[in-house]
């Protein structure tokens, strides 16, 4: 399994990460902590998720300018980062919103993996990534409904990913899905 948490003073957390491992009832670490993301700033909200034998891969919030940002990175088995931190960035705006990003892959070793974050607007957006060249889409999809969004949910399947949130404003709510 591996871990991952934000660490350091407040406005300069970074991102860290460390596979662990249970031997005879007893916890063991595989690699030191790692820092993934050490940017001016701070770097928070991390989400790990398991892609393939050779790969996990994790998400978070980057504020390492004035902008609000997702950066996603890919570590190998050894604890080795796939992208150097000056690549790692998948999406920007200008809003000054978080993002709260998620991450899945399906469970069938498709050789891909969704990041879905709320917008400002209360909006969903969808990037797909992989090992290769991080991010796969040249633009993020949108899940738009017309309706306010709250936080995704998601949730892997063979071939793709569900994605699940709550649509709507006190009364008028309702739950939204969709297959990836």
């Amino acid at each position: 399994a591996v871990i991952v948490w934000k660490e350091g003073d407040f406005g300069q957390e970074d991102i860290y990460a460390q596979r662990i491992s249970v031997n005879n009832n007893n916890l063991e670490t595989l690699w030191s902590p790692l820092t993934v993301s050490a940017a001016g700033g701070t770097q928070t909200s991390p989400k790990v998720t398991y892609y393939d034998q050779d790969y996990v891969v994790l998400v978070w919030e980057d504020h390492s300018t004035n902008n609000y940002a997702i950066g996603a990175n890919f570590i190998d088995n050894d604890g080795n980062l796939k992208f150097q931190s000056d690549n790692d960035i998948v999406y920007t705006t200008d809003a000054s919103s978080p993002l709260f990003p998620r991450v899945k892959a399906p469970t069938d070793n498709t050789p891909y993996s969704y990041v879905v974050w709320l917008s400002a607007d209360d909006i969903h957006y969808v990037q797909k990534l992989t090992p290769d060249n991080l991010t796969n889409w040249n633009e993020p999809i949108s899940l738009e409904t017309g309706q306010k969004q709250q936080q995704a949910r998601l949730s892997a399947s063979e071939h793709g990913v569900f994605v699940a949130w709550e649509d709507g404003e006190f009364e008028d709510k309702s739950i939204a899905a969709s297959f990836i």
